[in-house]
């Protein structure tokens, strides 16, 4: 399986996590059916989330870890949204596919970033 398909697979994934645990206001950057989610502006670059969705308590953000030589860039982006996510009561979870979940757990635990790691 190439890069495409498993990110393509991992969106799916990602995107099926979210609906069924009841999440409104979905937005997401790669689905054509939602709207894309607000980008924020870091270093004079658009920084947008992967998804964004709404629950009762808050809005949470969501992203799909993926290894990466860029760690400053990834640091930023993930410290960005788990403050938004805190300041909006909601959560930041990244979605880790089979064979990113040590590289996730390793930036966060590592950066002191408050996430929710979940395997997909």
């Amino acid at each position: 399986m190439d890069i495409d398909s498993n990110l393509k697979k991992a969106r799916e994934k990602a995107m099926n996590w979210v609906a069924s645990k009841g999440y409104s206001s979905i937005k997401a950057t790669f689905d054509e059916e939602y709207n894309d989610p607000k980008a924020f502006i870091s270093d004079g670059e658009a920084v947008l989330p992967a998804i964004t969705a709404e629950s009762e308590t808050g809005k949470s953000y969501f992203e799909i870890a993926q290894k990466t030589s860029k760690y400053q860039k990834l640091i930023t982006k993930w410290k960005l949204f788990s403050i938004l996510a805190k300041r909006k009561n909601g959560q930041f979870v990244i979605f880790a596919p089979h064979g990113h979940k040590t590289f996730a757990q390793h930036i966060i635990e590592k950066y002191k970033i408050p996430a929710k790691v979940i395997s997909i």
